[in-house]
């Protein structure tokens, strides 16, 4: 028999693989990124802060290192395409629409 599920073990955060595609000097490469799910409310506010005008960089960078399970990445080495790849993949790790991100990423 299943026991009621508990506010500890709905509340715990998994880690969700995606794959991503970034642009190296020899081409387009696929690459694993895991990341941590977020919250609704977390999301929520993430989204609000890239629609509000919120500096970009700054914010990616954070939202990376926040994130960003594996692999540890230094979010402020990295370029601005590379950083677009990987919220790209956040969002679609959790569970946003195409179309939704290209609205979140690029008003």
């Amino acid at each position: 028999m299943s026991e009621y599920l508990t506010p500890e073990i709905a509340e715990q955060k998994r880690t969700i693989t995606e794959t991503v595609t970034v642009e190296t000097e020899t081409g387009t490469e696929e690459y694993k990124v895991d990341y941590y799910e977020a919250t609704l409310e977390e999301a929520a506010e993430l989204e609000a802060r890239e629609q509000s005008g919120e500096a970009e960089e700054a914010l990616m960078q954070e939202a990376i290192n926040e994130y960003v399970a594996k692999p540890d990445l230094e979010a402020g080495n990295l370029p601005m395409s590379t950083l677009q790849a990987i919220m790209r993949g956040m969002y679609r790790a959790w569970g946003v629409a195409e179309d939704d991100i290209d609205e979140i990423l690029y008003g």
